[in-house]
């Protein structure tokens, strides 16, 4: 069994992730990440069921070659990795999903003495 990879194509976004100075393209999905469950390596806590837009959860093909600090490109915005995984069954890879945040310039001030 697989995840139909068709889904991808026909319905998903395009994204570009950029790793190293090198852009690869893909069809995935973005959302603002439900707060269900507190399984994602996210440190802040909310209760269950909000959601949050400081947040997204990425659901890409078995193929997409996404780590953590990855800069994604999806409408208009930028995202960096902070998590992510692949979900098999056995040793059947079916997608990849990744949890991002809206990427940010940083300043002198977001760092401590």
């Amino acid at each position: 069994m697989k995840f139909p990879p068709e889904l991808f194509s026909r319905l998903g976004v395009e994204l570009k992730v950029t790793r190293d100075g090198k852009v690869k393209t893909y069809k995935a999905f973005l959302q603002s990440l439900r707060r269900k469950s507190h399984s994602y390596s996210i440190p802040k806590r909310y209760l269950s069921g909000l959601f949050a837009d400081d947040h997204y959860l990425l659901i890409a093909p078995p193929d997409a070659e996404i780590i953590n600090d990855d800069i994604i490109e999806c409408g208009g915005g930028e995202y960096v990795v902070l998590s992510t995984d692949c979900y098999k069954i056995k040793k059947t890879k079916l997608y990849v999903w990744a949890v991002l945040t809206a990427r940010t310039e940083q300043t002198e001030d977001d760092f401590d003495d």
